[in-house]
């Protein structure tokens, strides 16, 4: 297909959608229209499954009641686009601008295509089969949907890690097992939507936008181990009293912050850096600890009920290296710390204050010993690792 037969098959699409003579209905089905800038293009009940639209400029487009299922939206400019009552199964929109999109009952669950060649301009004419299997999960990760209106969407299992929902509108919308780690979900509406079996937090919408930026971009870096977004770097903060809760924090800097007060209950922390951190009064409860660094940390008074501390291996970029690391409490101060349910034997506790009377539930177990040194250095604050 060449260019000039691509603008003559939009143009008779327009007069299909208008129900003008001539019209056609457009098949682009696994075409490549990568980069294009199709601005305001109307393509609304086209035939689009597998298409590529990585990076193209659609601001404007009316994709209403297409079959895009399993389409490449990937770094594309969507800003104001129509998807009403779009099939978009399997669809990534990774890293894609969905802002003021219009994505009313569209169809976001899993499907994965069985047949993914792409036909480009210049192309002869010929069949393309889409044989549609469920699968993946659509990926919005990354994606900006500010203002976007996804109310009454099919959205399960999504894949939304550092999406940006704020004032977003969800009402009614089908989010169960979706992925919203590390989203922002400032001023979001989330009327009557279904979140069962959901990952994400429920009190991070009342942190400070700025904070929720910081996490988001941390969601996909530790997502991504290290190839996107950027690492949280609180170091020397004062975050006294800051909610955490259930947060996706693994790999964070807190060291040497005022945490005193603050709440990591239930939060991600594998490998987080809390050396000097100041943690008095603060909850672990339930926190997954495993490989940070709390060394030198006062935990004095903190609630460590049924935290997991251990070992954990590190991953970069290019996946596992190998490496595995301990969770570090040397020298820390946990003087009046609640402490029950929580196993230390592979915990590092040299030169540790451990409570003086372990609390009324804690396990018959011998007082905590210093562990086995870890098998591998750890990594710097600034390391680039990820778990």
């Amino acid at each position: 297909m060449t260019p000039q037969e691509f603008v003559d098959l939009v143009r008779q699409h327009e007069r299909f959608v208008r129900r003008l003579d001539g019209g056609r209905r457009a098949d682009l089905r696994h075409s490549d229209l990568s980069g294009l800038s199709l601005q305001n293009l109307i393509l609304q009940d086209a035939k689009l499954a597998g298409t590529n639209f990585r990076q193209c400029r659609l601001i404007g487009a009316d994709f209403r009641y297409s079959d895009l299922f399993g389409a490449d939206f990937t770094g594309a400019d969507l800003t104001s686009a129509d998807f009403h009552r779009a099939d978009l199964r399997g669809v990534c929109f990774r890293g894609a601008t969905l802002r003021d999109a219009n994505m009313t009952d569209s169809d976001l669950r899993p499907g994965s295509l069985l047949f993914s060649q792409h036909r480009q301009l210049g192309d002869d004419f010929r069949r393309y089969t889409s044989e549609q299997l469920t699968g993946r999960p659509a990926d919005l990760s990354g994606a900006d949907l500010r203002r976007a209106n996804l109310r009454s969407a099919k959205m399960k299992e999504a894949n939304l890690v550092g999406a940006n929902l704020a004032r977003a509108n969800l009402d009614f919308t089908q989010l169960d097992r979706a992925n919203l780690r590390g989203a922002v979900l400032a001023e979001v509406r989330l009327t009557s939507a279904s979140l069962t079996g959901a990952h994400f937090s429920t009190t991070s919408a009342s942190l400070p936008i700025e904070i929720q930026e910081v996490l988001r971009n941390h969601a996909l870096w530790v997502d991504s181990n290290g190839s996107r977004g950027q690492r949280a770097a609180f170091a020397g903060y004062n975050l006294a009293g800051v909610d955490f809760s259930q947060g996706y924090l693994s790999g964070a800097d807190f060291s040497r912050a005022n945490l005193e007060g603050a709440s990591f209950a239930f939060a991600e922390l594998r490998l987080a850096n809390f050396s000097q951190a100041k943690l008095v009064g603060a909850s672990l409860r339930l926190a997954d600890l495993s490989g940070a660094n709390l060394a030198g940390a006062n935990l004095g008074g903190a609630n460590l009920t049924s935290a997991k501390v251990g070992v954990v291996e590190v991953k970069d970029t290019t996946g596992p290296t190998g490496r595995n690391v301990q969770t570090d409490l040397s020298n820390a101060d946990l003087t009046d710390a609640k402490i029950s349910h929580v196993d230390w034997r592979q915990a590092i506790l040299t030169g540790a204050r451990m409570p003086k009377v372990p609390d009324q539930d804690a396990e018959a177990a011998p007082s905590p010993r210093p562990a086995a040194a870890p098998s591998a250095a750890r990594p710097a604050p600034d390391s680039p690792t990820v778990p």
